[in-house]
Protein backbone atom coordinates (compact mmCIF):
# COMPACT_ATOMS: atom_id res chain seq x y z
CA UNK A 1 0.00 0.00 0.00
CA UNK A 2 2.88 2.39 0.69
CA UNK A 3 3.95 2.25 -2.94
CA UNK A 4 0.47 3.18 -4.13
CA UNK A 5 -0.05 5.90 -1.53
CA UNK A 6 3.29 7.42 -2.40
CA UNK A 7 2.44 7.39 -6.08
CA UNK A 8 -0.91 9.06 -5.52
CA UNK A 9 -0.16 11.60 -2.81
CA UNK A 10 3.49 12.48 -3.35
CA UNK A 11 4.98 11.62 -6.71
CA UNK A 12 2.43 13.47 -8.82
CA UNK A 13 3.13 16.79 -7.12
CA UNK A 14 6.84 16.69 -6.37
CA UNK A 15 8.31 18.91 -3.68
CA UNK A 16 6.49 22.15 -2.86
CA UNK A 17 8.70 25.26 -2.81
CA UNK A 18 8.44 28.50 -0.82
CA UNK A 19 7.79 31.73 -2.72
CA UNK A 20 8.90 35.31 -2.34
CA UNK A 21 7.57 37.42 0.50
CA UNK A 22 5.42 39.46 -1.88
CA UNK A 23 3.37 36.31 -2.58
CA UNK A 24 3.90 36.39 -6.33
CA UNK A 25 3.91 32.93 -7.88
CA UNK A 26 5.46 32.71 -11.33
CA UNK A 27 4.06 29.92 -13.48
CA UNK A 28 5.01 28.36 -16.78
CA UNK A 29 2.11 27.42 -19.05
CA UNK A 30 4.20 24.66 -20.53
CA UNK A 31 5.03 23.35 -17.07
CA UNK A 32 1.40 23.29 -15.91
CA UNK A 33 0.45 21.32 -19.02
CA UNK A 34 2.82 18.61 -17.80
CA UNK A 35 2.19 18.74 -14.05
CA UNK A 36 0.33 20.88 -11.48
CA UNK A 37 2.39 23.68 -9.94
CA UNK A 38 1.96 23.49 -6.16
CA UNK A 39 3.77 25.84 -3.80
CA UNK A 40 3.76 26.54 -0.06
CA UNK A 41 3.78 30.05 1.37
CA UNK A 42 5.60 31.11 4.50
CA UNK A 43 2.43 30.92 6.59
CA UNK A 44 1.70 27.33 5.50
CA UNK A 45 -0.88 28.25 2.87
CA UNK A 46 -0.75 25.98 -0.17
CA UNK A 47 -1.47 27.32 -3.67
CA UNK A 48 -1.76 25.43 -6.91
CA UNK A 49 -2.34 25.86 -10.63
CA UNK A 50 -3.56 22.80 -12.49
CA UNK A 51 -5.59 21.55 -15.44
CA UNK A 52 -8.85 19.71 -14.81
CA UNK A 53 -9.69 16.89 -17.19
CA UNK A 54 -12.36 14.33 -16.40
CA UNK A 55 -14.85 12.18 -18.31
CA UNK A 56 -17.69 10.49 -16.44
CA UNK A 57 -20.97 8.99 -17.60
CA UNK A 58 -19.52 9.65 -21.07
CA UNK A 59 -19.52 13.44 -20.56
CA UNK A 60 -16.41 15.63 -20.24
CA UNK A 61 -17.42 17.19 -16.92
CA UNK A 62 -14.32 19.42 -17.06
CA UNK A 63 -12.55 19.56 -20.40
CA UNK A 64 -9.03 20.96 -20.01
CA UNK A 65 -10.04 23.73 -17.62
CA UNK A 66 -7.43 25.84 -15.80
CA UNK A 67 -7.73 25.98 -12.03
CA UNK A 68 -6.03 28.29 -9.50
CA UNK A 69 -6.55 28.09 -5.74
CA UNK A 70 -5.04 28.76 -2.31
CA UNK A 71 -5.99 27.30 1.08
CA UNK A 72 -4.48 26.65 4.48
CA UNK A 73 -4.37 22.89 5.12
CA UNK A 74 -4.60 23.54 8.86
CA UNK A 75 -8.27 24.36 8.23
CA UNK A 76 -10.07 21.11 7.48
CA UNK A 77 -12.12 21.19 4.28
CA UNK A 78 -15.81 20.78 5.01
CA UNK A 79 -17.85 20.86 1.82
CA UNK A 80 -21.40 22.03 2.51
CA UNK A 81 -23.60 20.64 -0.25
CA UNK A 82 -26.60 22.85 -1.05
CA UNK A 83 -29.35 21.58 -3.36
CA UNK A 84 -30.30 23.59 -6.43
CA UNK A 85 -33.88 23.72 -7.70
CA UNK A 86 -34.64 20.42 -9.42
CA UNK A 87 -33.99 20.44 -13.18
CA UNK A 88 -36.99 18.21 -13.90
CA UNK A 89 -39.98 17.07 -11.86
CA UNK A 90 -40.09 13.48 -13.14
CA UNK A 91 -36.54 12.49 -14.04
CA UNK A 92 -34.69 10.49 -11.39
CA UNK A 93 -31.27 10.92 -12.96
CA UNK A 94 -29.25 14.07 -13.55
CA UNK A 95 -25.99 14.31 -15.47
CA UNK A 96 -24.03 17.56 -15.31
CA UNK A 97 -20.94 19.08 -16.86
CA UNK A 98 -19.13 22.40 -17.14
CA UNK A 99 -19.56 23.33 -20.80
CA UNK A 100 -17.63 26.53 -21.56
CA UNK A 101 -18.40 27.86 -18.11
CA UNK A 102 -22.07 26.86 -18.05
CA UNK A 103 -23.62 24.28 -15.71
CA UNK A 104 -25.46 22.01 -18.15
CA UNK A 105 -27.72 19.08 -17.27
CA UNK A 106 -28.09 16.71 -20.19
CA UNK A 107 -30.95 14.45 -19.06
CA UNK A 108 -33.42 17.35 -19.08
CA UNK A 109 -31.56 19.37 -21.72
CA UNK A 110 -31.15 22.44 -19.52
CA UNK A 111 -28.54 24.80 -18.12
CA UNK A 112 -28.54 26.72 -14.84
CA UNK A 113 -28.34 30.52 -14.69
CA UNK A 114 -30.11 31.50 -11.47
CA UNK A 115 -32.74 29.01 -12.64
CA UNK A 116 -33.05 26.29 -15.27
CA UNK A 117 -33.59 27.12 -18.94
CA UNK A 118 -33.46 25.07 -22.17
CA UNK A 119 -30.00 24.39 -23.54
CA UNK A 120 -31.29 24.72 -27.12
CA UNK A 121 -31.97 28.43 -26.60
CA UNK A 122 -28.71 29.42 -24.91
CA UNK A 123 -26.31 26.80 -26.34
CA UNK A 124 -27.60 25.68 -29.76
CA UNK A 125 -24.33 23.82 -30.35
CA UNK A 126 -25.51 21.29 -27.75
CA UNK A 127 -29.00 20.90 -29.19
CA UNK A 128 -29.96 17.36 -30.11
CA UNK A 129 -28.91 15.94 -26.71
CA UNK A 130 -25.41 14.65 -27.53
CA UNK A 131 -24.17 11.71 -25.47
CA UNK A 132 -20.73 13.36 -25.39
CA UNK A 133 -18.61 16.03 -27.06
CA UNK A 134 -15.03 17.19 -27.42
CA UNK A 135 -13.32 20.44 -28.32
CA UNK A 136 -10.90 19.88 -31.20
CA UNK A 137 -7.45 21.53 -31.44
CA UNK A 138 -8.78 24.17 -33.86
CA UNK A 139 -11.48 25.13 -31.34
CA UNK A 140 -14.40 23.54 -33.21
CA UNK A 141 -16.84 21.33 -31.34
CA UNK A 142 -17.38 17.67 -32.16
CA UNK A 143 -20.59 16.11 -30.83
CA UNK A 144 -21.90 12.56 -30.84
CA UNK A 145 -25.69 12.55 -30.96
CA UNK A 146 -28.59 10.44 -32.12
CA UNK A 147 -30.38 11.35 -35.35
CA UNK A 148 -32.98 9.54 -37.44
CA UNK A 149 -30.28 7.30 -38.88
CA UNK A 150 -28.45 6.48 -35.63
CA UNK A 151 -25.51 7.89 -33.69
CA UNK A 152 -23.75 10.48 -35.84
CA UNK A 153 -20.56 12.46 -35.47
CA UNK A 154 -21.05 16.18 -36.05
CA UNK A 155 -18.32 18.81 -36.31
CA UNK A 156 -19.19 22.49 -36.01
CA UNK A 157 -22.87 21.56 -36.36
CA UNK A 158 -22.47 19.52 -39.54
CA UNK A 159 -23.10 15.75 -39.59
CA UNK A 160 -20.00 14.07 -41.03
CA UNK A 161 -20.74 10.37 -40.63
CA UNK A 162 -22.68 7.55 -38.99
CA UNK A 163 -20.87 5.67 -36.21
CA UNK A 164 -20.91 1.85 -35.95
CA UNK A 165 -24.03 0.24 -34.55
CA UNK A 166 -24.49 0.62 -30.79
CA UNK A 167 -21.43 2.78 -30.27
CA UNK A 168 -21.17 3.34 -26.53
CA UNK A 169 -18.33 5.90 -26.65
CA UNK A 170 -16.17 7.53 -29.33
CA UNK A 171 -13.41 10.13 -29.52
CA UNK A 172 -11.38 11.76 -32.29
CA UNK A 173 -7.73 10.91 -31.75
CA UNK A 174 -4.76 10.79 -34.10
CA UNK A 175 -6.88 11.94 -37.04
CA UNK A 176 -9.32 9.03 -36.63
CA UNK A 177 -12.47 8.25 -34.66
CA UNK A 178 -11.77 5.55 -32.09
CA UNK A 179 -14.40 4.00 -29.87
CA UNK A 180 -16.33 1.01 -28.60
CA UNK A 181 -19.38 -0.49 -30.34
CA UNK A 182 -21.18 -3.81 -30.74
CA UNK A 183 -18.46 -4.88 -33.22
CA UNK A 184 -15.77 -4.20 -30.61
CA UNK A 185 -13.02 -1.61 -30.35
CA UNK A 186 -12.96 0.26 -33.66
CA UNK A 187 -11.01 2.91 -35.53
CA UNK A 188 -12.77 4.89 -38.28
CA UNK A 189 -11.35 7.14 -40.96
CA UNK A 190 -12.34 10.79 -40.86
CA UNK A 191 -14.21 11.43 -44.13
CA UNK A 192 -12.68 13.81 -46.66
CA UNK A 193 -16.10 15.30 -47.33
CA UNK A 194 -19.30 15.70 -45.33
CA UNK A 195 -21.19 12.45 -45.64
CA UNK A 196 -24.14 12.96 -43.26
CA UNK A 197 -25.69 9.61 -42.44
CA UNK A 198 -23.27 7.58 -44.54
CA UNK A 199 -21.53 5.01 -42.30
CA UNK A 200 -17.93 5.82 -41.47
CA UNK A 201 -15.32 3.47 -42.94
CA UNK A 202 -13.94 1.65 -39.90
CA UNK A 203 -11.63 -1.18 -38.89
CA UNK A 204 -12.29 -3.49 -35.95
CA UNK A 205 -9.24 -3.43 -33.70
CA UNK A 206 -10.50 -5.87 -31.05
CA UNK A 207 -13.72 -7.90 -31.11
CA UNK A 208 -16.08 -8.36 -28.14
CA UNK A 209 -14.71 -5.55 -25.99
CA UNK A 210 -18.00 -4.72 -24.25
CA UNK A 211 -19.26 -1.22 -23.49
CA UNK A 212 -17.27 1.94 -22.75
CA UNK A 213 -18.39 4.79 -20.49
CA UNK A 214 -15.55 7.15 -21.34
CA UNK A 215 -11.92 7.50 -22.29
CA UNK A 216 -9.05 9.94 -21.89
CA UNK A 217 -5.81 10.88 -23.64
CA UNK A 218 -2.75 9.91 -21.63
CA UNK A 219 0.95 10.24 -22.47
CA UNK A 220 0.37 10.45 -26.22
CA UNK A 221 -2.16 7.60 -26.32
CA UNK A 222 -5.91 7.22 -25.89
CA UNK A 223 -7.10 5.10 -22.97
CA UNK A 224 -10.48 3.38 -23.17
CA UNK A 225 -11.93 0.53 -21.10
CA UNK A 226 -14.54 -2.03 -22.02
CA UNK A 227 -16.73 -4.27 -19.89
CA UNK A 228 -16.73 -7.95 -19.14
CA UNK A 229 -17.70 -10.67 -16.69
CA UNK A 230 -16.51 -12.81 -14.92
CA UNK A 231 -12.96 -12.12 -16.07
CA UNK A 232 -11.37 -8.69 -15.87
CA UNK A 233 -12.75 -6.27 -18.44
CA UNK A 234 -10.18 -5.01 -20.97
CA UNK A 235 -8.45 -1.65 -20.75
CA UNK A 236 -6.79 -0.53 -23.98
CA UNK A 237 -4.17 2.00 -25.01
CA UNK A 238 -4.37 3.23 -28.61
CA UNK A 239 -1.32 5.07 -29.94
CA UNK A 240 -1.47 7.94 -32.42
CA UNK A 241 -0.45 5.56 -35.22
CA UNK A 242 -3.31 3.18 -34.37
CA UNK A 243 -1.36 0.49 -32.51
CA UNK A 244 -3.41 -1.16 -29.74
CA UNK A 245 -2.16 -2.72 -26.54
CA UNK A 246 -4.13 -4.21 -23.67
CA UNK A 247 -3.10 -2.87 -20.28
CA UNK A 248 -2.80 -5.14 -17.27
CA UNK A 249 -2.54 -4.01 -13.69
CA UNK A 250 -0.65 -4.87 -10.55
CA UNK A 251 -2.61 -5.38 -7.35
CA UNK A 252 -1.54 -5.93 -3.78
CA UNK A 253 -4.67 -8.05 -3.24
CA UNK A 254 -7.50 -9.72 -5.07
CA UNK A 255 -9.30 -7.32 -7.42
CA UNK A 256 -11.75 -7.69 -10.27
CA UNK A 257 -12.70 -5.14 -12.93
CA UNK A 258 -16.03 -5.66 -14.69
CA UNK A 259 -16.54 -2.08 -15.91
CA UNK A 260 -14.51 1.15 -16.24
CA UNK A 261 -16.35 4.33 -15.34
CA UNK A 262 -14.80 7.68 -14.42
CA UNK A 263 -11.60 8.83 -16.17
CA UNK A 264 -9.71 11.65 -14.48
CA UNK A 265 -6.37 13.38 -14.82
CA UNK A 266 -4.39 13.79 -11.60
CA UNK A 267 -1.02 15.37 -12.24
CA UNK A 268 0.92 13.18 -14.65
CA UNK A 269 -1.36 10.27 -13.91
CA UNK A 270 -4.67 9.10 -15.31
CA UNK A 271 -7.05 7.33 -12.95
CA UNK A 272 -9.91 5.08 -14.02
CA UNK A 273 -12.81 4.42 -11.62
CA UNK A 274 -14.03 0.85 -11.41
CA UNK A 275 -16.94 -1.48 -10.77
CA UNK A 276 -17.39 -3.60 -8.62
CA UNK A 277 -14.60 -2.60 -6.23
CA UNK A 278 -15.11 1.18 -6.33
CA UNK A 279 -11.33 1.41 -6.55
CA UNK A 280 -9.09 2.87 -9.27
CA UNK A 281 -6.56 1.88 -11.85
CA UNK A 282 -3.65 4.35 -11.76
CA UNK A 283 -1.77 4.85 -15.02
CA UNK A 284 1.66 6.42 -14.71
CA UNK A 285 4.55 6.40 -17.15
CA UNK A 286 4.88 2.62 -17.16
CA UNK A 287 2.99 0.57 -14.57
CA UNK A 288 -0.76 0.28 -14.12
CA UNK A 289 -1.56 -0.06 -10.44
CA UNK A 290 -4.77 -0.90 -8.60
CA UNK A 291 -5.68 1.02 -5.45
CA UNK A 292 -8.54 1.60 -3.02
CA UNK A 293 -6.64 4.40 -1.25
CA UNK A 294 -8.98 7.02 -2.75
CA UNK A 295 -12.13 5.13 -1.77
CA UNK A 296 -11.16 3.42 1.49
CA UNK A 297 -13.57 0.81 2.72
CA UNK A 298 -16.16 1.83 5.26
CA UNK A 299 -18.01 -0.30 7.77
CA UNK A 300 -21.10 -1.58 6.01
CA UNK A 301 -19.61 -1.74 2.50
CA UNK A 302 -21.13 -4.88 1.04
CA UNK A 303 -19.02 -7.87 0.03
CA UNK A 304 -20.13 -10.92 -1.91
CA UNK A 305 -19.38 -14.38 -0.56
CA UNK A 306 -16.32 -14.53 -2.84
CA UNK A 307 -14.88 -11.39 -1.18
CA UNK A 308 -15.63 -8.91 -3.98
CA UNK A 309 -16.87 -5.48 -2.96
CA UNK A 310 -20.09 -4.10 -4.45
CA UNK A 311 -19.31 -0.45 -5.27
CA UNK A 312 -18.86 1.72 -8.35
CA UNK A 313 -16.65 4.80 -8.83
CA UNK A 314 -18.87 6.45 -11.41
CA UNK A 315 -17.79 10.08 -11.03
CA UNK A 316 -14.47 11.60 -10.01
CA UNK A 317 -12.56 14.87 -10.08
CA UNK A 318 -9.24 16.16 -8.76
CA UNK A 319 -9.70 19.78 -7.62
CA UNK A 320 -8.67 22.18 -4.86
CA UNK A 321 -6.14 19.67 -3.58
CA UNK A 322 -8.98 17.20 -3.07
CA UNK A 323 -9.89 14.00 -4.85
CA UNK A 324 -13.66 13.44 -4.97
CA UNK A 325 -15.38 10.20 -5.96
CA UNK A 326 -19.09 9.67 -6.55
CA UNK A 327 -19.66 6.20 -5.13
CA UNK A 328 -22.55 3.82 -5.89
CA UNK A 329 -24.76 2.19 -4.50
CA UNK A 330 -25.45 4.57 -1.57
CA UNK A 331 -25.02 7.92 -3.34
CA UNK A 332 -21.90 8.97 -1.46
CA UNK A 333 -19.11 11.43 -2.18
CA UNK A 334 -15.76 10.25 -0.88
CA UNK A 335 -13.34 13.10 -0.18
CA UNK A 336 -9.59 12.59 0.12
CA UNK A 337 -7.39 15.62 0.91
CA UNK A 338 -4.17 15.06 -1.04
CA UNK A 339 -2.33 17.51 1.23
CA UNK A 340 -3.34 16.28 4.70
CA UNK A 341 -4.60 12.82 3.62
CA UNK A 342 -7.82 13.42 5.57
CA UNK A 343 -10.72 11.31 4.34
CA UNK A 344 -14.46 11.75 4.58
CA UNK A 345 -17.72 10.41 3.12
CA UNK A 346 -20.92 12.39 2.59
CA UNK A 347 -24.17 10.77 1.51
CA UNK A 348 -26.42 12.86 -0.75
CA UNK A 349 -29.51 10.80 0.13
CA UNK A 350 -31.47 10.80 3.39
CA UNK A 351 -33.06 7.39 2.83
CA UNK A 352 -33.22 4.45 3.34
CA UNK A 353 -30.97 3.48 6.24
CA UNK A 354 -27.66 2.25 4.83
CA UNK A 355 -27.83 -1.53 5.09
CA UNK A 356 -27.15 -4.54 2.89
CA UNK A 357 -26.20 -4.46 -0.78
CA UNK A 358 -28.67 -2.03 -2.35
CA UNK A 359 -31.33 0.52 -1.41
CA UNK A 360 -34.86 -0.89 -1.72
CA UNK A 361 -33.61 -4.15 -3.23
CA UNK A 362 -36.37 -6.30 -1.72
CA UNK A 363 -39.09 -3.81 -2.63
CA UNK A 364 -37.95 -3.80 -6.26
CA UNK A 365 -37.74 -7.60 -6.37
CA UNK A 366 -41.23 -7.83 -4.88
CA UNK A 367 -42.50 -5.72 -7.80
CA UNK A 368 -40.79 -8.02 -10.30
CA UNK A 369 -42.28 -11.09 -8.63
CA UNK A 370 -45.73 -9.47 -8.77
CA UNK A 371 -45.23 -8.75 -12.48
CA UNK A 372 -44.22 -12.35 -13.17
CA UNK A 373 -47.25 -13.55 -11.21
CA UNK A 374 -49.51 -11.58 -13.55
CA UNK A 375 -50.58 -8.91 -11.08
CA UNK A 376 -50.00 -6.14 -13.61
CA UNK A 377 -51.62 -7.74 -16.66
CA UNK A 378 -54.44 -5.20 -16.64
CA UNK A 379 -52.01 -2.26 -16.65
CA UNK A 380 -50.00 -3.91 -19.43
CA UNK A 381 -53.14 -4.34 -21.57
CA UNK A 382 -54.03 -0.70 -20.99
CA UNK A 383 -50.51 0.38 -22.04
CA UNK A 384 -49.76 1.79 -18.59
CA UNK A 385 -46.83 -0.60 -18.21
CA UNK A 386 -44.75 -1.47 -21.27
CA UNK A 387 -42.75 -4.64 -21.74
CA UNK A 388 -39.48 -5.05 -23.64
CA UNK A 389 -38.49 -7.71 -26.15
CA UNK A 390 -36.99 -9.72 -23.28
CA UNK A 391 -40.44 -10.09 -21.72
CA UNK A 392 -39.55 -7.91 -18.76
CA UNK A 393 -41.04 -4.53 -17.87
CA UNK A 394 -39.12 -1.53 -19.18
CA UNK A 395 -36.54 -0.31 -16.67
CA UNK A 396 -38.26 3.02 -16.09
CA UNK A 397 -40.91 1.13 -14.04
CA UNK A 398 -38.29 0.05 -11.50
CA UNK A 399 -39.03 -3.67 -11.43
CA UNK A 400 -35.47 -4.95 -11.08
CA UNK A 401 -33.31 -5.30 -8.00
CA UNK A 402 -31.00 -2.32 -8.52
CA UNK A 403 -33.69 0.07 -9.81
CA UNK A 404 -33.27 2.44 -6.87
CA UNK A 405 -29.51 2.07 -6.51
CA UNK A 406 -28.16 5.49 -5.58
CA UNK A 407 -25.60 7.06 -7.90
CA UNK A 408 -23.57 10.22 -7.88
CA UNK A 409 -23.56 10.25 -11.66
CA UNK A 410 -21.31 13.28 -12.23
CA UNK A 411 -19.15 15.85 -10.44
CA UNK A 412 -18.08 19.09 -12.16
CA UNK A 413 -16.04 22.09 -11.05
CA UNK A 414 -16.94 25.74 -11.63
CA UNK A 415 -15.37 29.00 -10.43
CA UNK A 416 -15.51 28.89 -6.64
CA UNK A 417 -17.66 25.78 -6.41
CA UNK A 418 -17.99 22.08 -7.13
CA UNK A 419 -21.33 20.51 -8.11
CA UNK A 420 -22.60 16.93 -8.09
CA UNK A 421 -25.65 15.20 -9.57
CA UNK A 422 -27.54 12.17 -8.31
CA UNK A 423 -29.43 9.46 -10.12
CA UNK A 424 -31.16 6.11 -9.90
CA UNK A 425 -29.68 3.03 -11.50
CA UNK A 426 -32.37 2.70 -14.15
CA UNK A 427 -33.61 6.28 -14.52
CA UNK A 428 -36.80 4.96 -12.96
CA UNK A 429 -39.85 7.24 -13.10
CA UNK A 430 -41.44 7.50 -9.69
CA UNK A 431 -45.00 6.21 -9.50
CA UNK A 432 -46.61 6.53 -6.05
CA UNK A 433 -48.82 3.49 -6.70
CA UNK A 434 -45.93 1.24 -7.75
CA UNK A 435 -43.32 2.73 -5.43
CA UNK A 436 -45.38 3.24 -2.29
CA UNK A 437 -42.35 2.32 -0.16
CA UNK A 438 -40.99 5.87 -0.62
CA UNK A 439 -42.52 9.32 -0.62
CA UNK A 440 -42.46 11.76 -3.53
CA UNK A 441 -40.08 13.92 -1.53
CA UNK A 442 -37.70 10.99 -1.06
CA UNK A 443 -37.93 10.10 -4.77
CA UNK A 444 -37.02 13.71 -5.54
CA UNK A 445 -33.56 13.12 -4.10
CA UNK A 446 -32.87 11.12 -7.27
CA UNK A 447 -32.07 13.48 -10.16
CA UNK A 448 -30.99 16.33 -7.87
CA UNK A 449 -28.05 18.72 -8.28
CA UNK A 450 -25.97 19.93 -5.33
CA UNK A 451 -23.17 22.51 -5.14
CA UNK A 452 -20.57 23.35 -2.48
CA UNK A 453 -18.36 26.44 -2.24
CA UNK A 454 -14.59 26.36 -2.80
CA UNK A 455 -13.20 29.54 -1.17
CA UNK A 456 -10.23 31.27 -2.84
CA UNK A 457 -10.69 29.31 -6.05
CA UNK A 458 -10.78 30.43 -9.68
CA UNK A 459 -11.42 28.45 -12.85
CA UNK A 460 -11.01 29.33 -16.53
CA UNK A 461 -12.32 27.32 -19.47
CA UNK A 462 -9.69 28.76 -21.82
CA UNK A 463 -5.91 28.85 -21.45
CA UNK A 464 -4.52 31.99 -19.80
CA UNK A 465 -2.23 34.22 -21.85
CA UNK A 466 1.43 34.91 -21.02
CA UNK A 467 1.56 38.00 -18.85
CA UNK A 468 -1.83 37.39 -17.22
CA UNK A 469 -1.98 37.97 -13.48
CA UNK A 470 -4.52 35.96 -11.50
CA UNK A 471 -5.22 37.18 -7.98
CA UNK A 472 -6.52 35.07 -5.13
CA UNK A 473 -6.63 37.08 -1.92
CA UNK A 474 -3.18 38.56 -1.44
CA UNK A 475 -1.55 35.96 -3.73
CA UNK A 476 -0.84 36.71 -7.40
CA UNK A 477 -0.20 34.00 -10.01
CA UNK A 478 1.95 35.44 -12.81
CA UNK A 479 1.67 33.48 -16.07
CA UNK A 480 4.80 33.01 -18.19
CA UNK A 481 5.08 31.18 -21.56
Amino acid sequence: MFRLEAAIFVSIFGAASAVAADNRIELSLRGILEQPARVSLDDGTVCEAAILQTVQSRLPANEGHWEFWCRNPKERVNLRWERLPDPHAKLTKANIANFRGELVELQSGQLYRDGWQPISEALPELSGSPITWQTLPDGSLATYRYSDCGLVLSIAGVDVGLLPDRTSYAHIFGGRVVGMASVGLFSAKMPDTQVGCTPLDFDVLVEDAGQAYGGLEHEGAFIIGGSGYPENAPLYSISANGAVSRLTFESEGAAKVFEHYAYVRMGKMTLVGLYPSGGYLVLGNEDVLYTEALTPQMKGDYRWDDGLLYREAQAAVSTYGLFLTGLYPWGEIVLVDTITRDRDRTRLFSHPRRSGRLPYIFKSVDLLNAFQAGHFDEQISAGEITVGSDGLPDRLFGMFESAWGQRVSSIAVFPGKVCAATGSMGNTIYNPELHSFMTAEEAGEYGAVYCADLPNHRLFTTQPEPGDEIRIGDVTFVVAP
